[in-house]
Formats: structure tokens, sequence, C-alpha cells
């Protein structure tokens, strides 16, 4: 393998968790929003049609009770989403107005080689009328530690209820992550950056505040230095905000030309998410394991 393709991948990584696509270019399972959501949908039932030009195709993925924007384009329409754009095979007549906000499920269908599409083929298995109560969003706080084990995605700023994609790139530090049990493990970042800076963190969740290790890569992309004083064993602050802490930094590699940069290791991590907010967890999945990915 040829270690100095490590921090673009880990970079790419990043951006893609903002962007919502899966690393190798294709959707992968999605999470449901959370239970204790503040919006209210009003629930109208639909005739969906059960078949579709679609059904022959490999299903790849799936999105579950994502609000999304109806988008005309000629004689057909798609969806516009915080996560992607989608092209239903069987949008109900009744969905069929430009600008309609919808609350919608369904099966994410494969692209064919050489096949150019507005957005990802889709099967509709549900769709409601979308109404929100603008209700106040709320923190997590402790409601992390109750989670069912899956793929979650918090940030320090409130979610917005536009559909602009725009709008939801930058959402202050976000961490997209993966919980079995206490143990978790995810990408923390700045949005401000694109990705640009951020860690890898893993370690054990209590209540809302996440003990463990990091690795960033610093150097030529990414930020240059690691914080000031981080090698000792007091905790210093990673972030601007001090959401997330760190202490025993080491560096683990160093890599040469073209991309001049080193992997550095934070053997002491705290990540306190108090205060943070739910996303819909998007489609990129994430690591598995901090020093693999």
């Amino acid at each position: 393998m040829d270690n100095s393709r490590q921090p673009t991948k880990l970079f790419f990584s990043l951006l893609f968790v903002i962007l919502g696509i899966s690393a190798s270019g294709k959707p992968v399972i999605d999470v449901a929003l959370s239970q204790d959501s503040t919006q209210r949908q009003s629930v109208q039932p639909s005739l969906i049609s059960s078949e579709c030009s679609l059904d022959e195709r490999k299903t790849v993925g799936s999105l579950k009770e994502q609000q999304g924007k109806i988008e005309r384009m000629g004689d057909s329409y798609r969806i516009i989403s915080k996560d992607t754009i989608l092209v239903p095979c069987n949008l109900p007549d009744a969905f069929k107005q430009d600008g309609k906000i919808i609350l919608f499920s369904g099966d994410l269908k494969e692209v064919y080689p050489n096949e150019r599409w507005a957005g990802l083929p889709f099967k509709i298995t549900d769709v409601k009328n979308f109404t929100n109560t603008g209700a106040t969003p709320q923190p997590v706080k402790s409601s992390l530690q109750r989670l069912a084990n899956g793929n979650y995605k918090v940030c320090s700023e409130p979610p917005s209820t536009s559909i602009d994609k725009d709008k939801d790139l930058i959402t202050g530090y976000c961490f997209a992550f993966r919980k079995s049990g206490n143990r978790v493990v995810g990408n923390y970042y700045d949005t401000k950056t694109l990705g640009e800076e951020g860690v890898c963190m893993s370690g054990t969740l209590s209540n809302s505040t996440i003990r463990g290790e990091a690795i960033e890569a610093i150097g030529s992309i990414g930020r240059q230095n690691t914080p000031q004083n981080s090698s000792g064993r007091q905790f210093v602050n990673w972030d601007t905000e001090g959401y997330l802490k760190v202490a025993r930094a080491s560096v683990i590699r160093t890599y040469g030309a073209p991309l001049y940069y080193k992997t550095v290791r934070y053997r002491s991590a705290l990540l306190n998410l108090d205060s943070f907010y739910r996303y819909n967890a998007g489609t990129q999945s994430p690591p598995r394991n901090c020093l693999k990915q």
C-alpha cells in the first residue's frame, strides 16, 4: 500500500461525511431520524405504486423518514433532500407539485455503468406531506446513551428546517459516528473547513461524553501543527469551543513527498456532546477503526 495516500483518504473521508456520499461513490444504508426529533409531520395516507421501472435494478441502500422538496424537471420530477438528489420512479400524482415539501422513505437503486442520471434512481416506499410546527430543536444531552446500535451524526449548531443543501454544509463542529453498546468510533470535524480539520476518535460513551483517543493528520492537508502543549498529560482544547480536549500527543507516522504530513495520536481525548444536536446520519458510513481508515 502507498502510505502517501493516507492523508488524502482521511481528508476525503471527512469531506464525504459532510456531503453525504460514500467514499466509493456508492450510497450505503441510512439511519432514521431520532425519535427525539422536535419536528412533527402530518401523516397522510398515499397510494404508492408497488411496481416501477427500477424494480429489476439492485437495491444498494435505503433512506428512511427524510425531509425533501419536489422539483419539476420538464415532464418529470425529482426529490431534493439535504443528503442527495433522487429521481423517483413511482411518485404519486398527488405529490407532483413543484416546491412541495414531503417526508419520504424508499430504496436506492443501482446505476448501471456508463449511465448518467440527474440524481440517484429511487423507489418510494412511503411518502407524506411535511408540516413543521416550528418547535425549537433540543440538544441531545444524555439521550446518546440510550441510542440503539447504529450510525449517527450530531453537530454543534441546531439543524435548519431549510431544504437548501448549502445551508446545511456549515453546521459548526460535527461528529459522525458508529455506536455499538457504549463503544463509539467516528470522525469529528469542523464544517467550516469542509473536513480539512478533523480527527478520528474512538472511545467509551457515558451519557453525552466520550472518553478515549484520537488520530489526526497534520501537514499538507488539515492543520499544520498540533494544539499547543498537547503532548503533555493535561488536557488542552483541540477546537475553538473546547468541545474536544486532547492530551499525550505523539507522532506515530511521518510521510514525505509529495504530501509531507504526519499522523498524530492523542492517547487521551475527551469529547463533550452535551450541547450538540441530532442530524440525519446521511449515507456515509463512519469508520470502524481509526488506525485503519
